[in-house]
């Protein structure tokens, strides 16, 4: 006698269960996107402010730089002010001043730029980083505006300093005088026994002092664009400061 099992039909799922398995999915896939989105700005707010530290460590290194050349250029530039006026006298038992004033001619004391940090910055993309874009736009304005100029109106009076030096000094001062007035580490130091200028003609001297004046006017100038710079770096390193909360 042939015996007939029971067919049993497949189960097929409910509308609710394919709806329950799509949320599931969908949910997982939108934490994990989540979870890997946040990762991800977590790692750059990170390098966000290692950004900023490293930039707070720049220009407190600018500022230092500054202060020194500040100090250092406003002493030539005296220098530069008692040098014209000895000229003017002509005392020949001076001229140990003299020798000691103009030896300064190609000393200078220039601010170097610590611009690593603002490098990385600009040429490899990570200016984006900076969500706070009063502080972005700080920090452009500090590189673009203040220390571009900077730098330009040093060039200047390097300029300057070597064309006074190389077409003038040479006529009116001895070279080989010239030649002892450093000792071996490179401090300059005044002659003793007053020895005589080369030449003492009026329309050469007229033609020195005319240049020297034009480079003490750019020493000054150059001053107060540095003096500019500090006062801004600090401004910027309390912003960088207080945006990030900085010690």
């Amino acid at each position: 006698m042939e015996v007939h099992h029971p067919h049993h039909a497949p189960h097929r799922k409910k509308w609710m269960e394919y709806l329950f398995e799509f949320f599931m999915l969908f949910l997982a896939v939108t934490l994990g996107f989540f979870v890997e989105n946040q990762r991800e700005h977590y790692i750059e707010h990170r390098r966000e402010e290692k950004f900023i530290r490293s930039l707070v460590r720049d220009l407190e290194m600018d500022t230092a730089s500054l202060q020194a050349s500040i100090l250092f250029t406003g002493k030539v530039a005296g220098y530069f002010d008692s040098l014209v006026y000895l000229m003017e006298k002509g005392n020949a038992r001076e001229t140990n001043e003299l020798y000691f004033y103009a030896r300064h001619l190609n000393r200078t004391s220039h601010f170097a730029y610590h611009d690593g940090t603002i490098m990385q910055l600009k040429n490899a993309g990570n200016l984006r980083l900076i969500r706070n874009e009063n502080v972005k736009d700080s920090i452009l304005v500090y590189d673009i505006n203040i220390i571009k100029p900077l730098m330009h109106q040093q060039e200047t009076e390097e300029y300057s300093g070597r064309t006074v030096l190389h077409g003038w000094a040479g006529k009116i001062f001895n070279g080989f005088v010239w030649n002892t007035l450093t000792d071996p580490l490179g401090s300059i130091k005044r002659p003793t026994d007053n020895p005589p200028l080369l030449s003492r003609d009026t329309a050469l001297v007229n033609d020195f002092i005319l240049h020297l004046v034009a480079l003490k006017t750019s020493h000054r100038l150059g001053n107060n664009s540095r003096k500019k710079a500090m006062e801004y770096a600090g401004r910027l390193i309390s912003l960088l400061k207080q945006a990030y909360e900085l010690e």
